[in-house]
């Protein structure tokens, strides 16, 4: 045959299954064939929840590399994004409509409307 047919019941799986085919097209690709053998691929996620988390809260990172690691993401089938953006140490987002989050919320320290947490910082 020279065609590929995906079943998927949902948007999700078809997506899955999307990923499966770049996967194996991209097997044949690394090993100089240009065709793939007949084959049926019965798929489905053993977990629900397949996920990663970015810490930018404490690592910084370029939009360029989380746009790559969506992808990434998508080559693997992970379908949960965690983005940890804060810590409880400060808040270091911005959002206009909530000027206090960063006004009160960034500051630790004696004296500020947060105190440290576990006894740090001066004093």
């Amino acid at each position: 045959q020279d065609s590929i047919t995906i079943l998927a019941a949902a948007r999700d799986g078809f997506l899955r299954a999307a990923a499966t085919v770049r996967q194996v097209l991209g097997i044949a690709l690394s090993e100089g064939k240009d065709k793939v053998p007949v084959q049926t691929i019965r798929d489905k996620p053993r977990f629900a929840h397949r996920g990663l988390m970015l810490d930018v809260g404490r690592h910084f990172f370029s939009v360029p590399f989380i746009k790559k690691l969506l992808d990434w993401m998508f080559l693997y089938k992970l379908n949960v994004f965690h983005w940890h953006l804060t810590d409880d140490e400060g808040w270091r987002l911005e959002v206009r409509s909530l000027p206090n989050l960063t006004s009160r919320g960034a500051w630790r320290g004696r004296g500020e409307a947060v105190e440290p947490q576990y006894g740090g910082g001066p004093g």
